[in-house]
């Protein structure tokens, strides 16, 4: 009788801890005040002072100043340069976008017409 009553109470303390979690009732699974009050959150985009990306680096520096040696293995490394390749790309391709852009608007204030170039 008493095995069966400590079964009964642990389920019930599970399902309480269970209750408890406040994760479960987020709706959406999005709440950024839970979110800041219980996790560090990191920027998404690129230009993100606190990007994911930016947090390691610093990490790891700080961990090697202190003299803690991290091996890198060479697929992380090689991941790790062609990442920063296609980042490199991208933003090149964003700087001739935002070039080609500047010319249009020269070009349309030039001509002082309003005519739809094509894109």
């Amino acid at each position: 009788m008493q095995s069966a009553s400590r079964t009964v109470w642990r389920g019930i303390s599970c399902a309480l801890r269970l209750l408890k979690n406040r994760l479960i009732f987020l709706d959406g699974g999005k709440d950024d005040s839970y979110f800041l009050e219980h996790f560090v959150l990191l920027g998404n985009y690129v230009r993100d002072p606190d990007r994911f990306e930016a947090m390691d680096e610093l990490f790891q520096e700080f961990l090697q100043q202190a003299g803690v040696a991290i091996p890198r293995e060479s697929d992380f490394v090689e991941a790790q340069q062609g990442y920063q390749s296609m980042l490199d790309q991208a933003q090149a391709m964003r700087d001739e976008i935002a070039n080609l852009e500047g010319q249009r608007e020269t070009a349309t204030q030039e001509t002082g017409t309003r005519r739809q170039l094509p894109e």
